[in-house]
């Protein structure tokens, strides 16, 4: 079997996995919670993350990779390390100043979100969110080393990524149901 193939079934299986192991995540979630203020109040908090930084985050794995060939190619491989090392700071410096400022205005962005959320559903979320969003610093390094491995022709690991997390998710939520809802949150972050 060809090198090729085999990274291909690799990333398959890989992706299956990882996508089962979400829609566990979302079963666990629903069978715990149902259709309820903490389940409302944790999809939001776990979306407005992702929202605010999937076109920046798309942006830099999309941009990084040619530029990191271009540096390489001109300036040798040492200068490409460096430079996405630069680009790694930079990134985490703007992913940290973006999780303060999403922290400071959490109650305005869960109300743009999540319109029609009132008293203490509405409270639970901008907890659940100022926690979340938090995760804004960990979802830009990802893209940053999903990059970094898929221009060393490692796509089975940016595949795998998922499980782990959602693994952790898992058990966080089935662990907020027996002690407190906060857990699953936590887990998630």
């Amino acid at each position: 079997m060809s090198k090729v193939a085999k990274a291909t079934i690799g990333l398959m299986l890989a992706t299956a996995i990882a996508k089962g192991l979400g829609f566990g995540r979302e079963l666990v979630l629903a069978s715990s919670y149902g259709v309820s203020m903490y389940s409302d109040a944790y999809l939001t908090a776990m979306n407005i993350p992702v929202v605010i930084f999937a076109i920046i985050g798309i942006t830099l794995a999309t941009v990084l990779i040619p530029l990191y060939f271009e540096v390489n190619n001109e300036l040798g491989e040492i200068n490409a390390l460096k430079f996405t090392n630069n680009v790694f700071n930079i990134v985490i410096v703007l992913c940290i100043l973006l999780a303060i400022i999403g922290v400071v205005f959490t109650e305005q962005l869960v109300k743009i979100f999540a319109v029609g959320f009132e008293g203490e559903t509405l409270n639970i979320a901008i907890h659940f969110t100022r926690i979340t969003i938090m995760s804004i610093v960990f979802t830009g390094l990802s893209y940053i080393m999903t990059a970094y491995l898929q221009i060393k022709n490692n796509f089975t690991i940016p595949g795998l990524a998922s499980v782990p997390k959602n693994i952790i998710i898992i058990v966080s939520i089935i662990l907020s149901v027996k002690y407190n809802p906060y857990i699953m949150i936590w887990g998630t972050l």
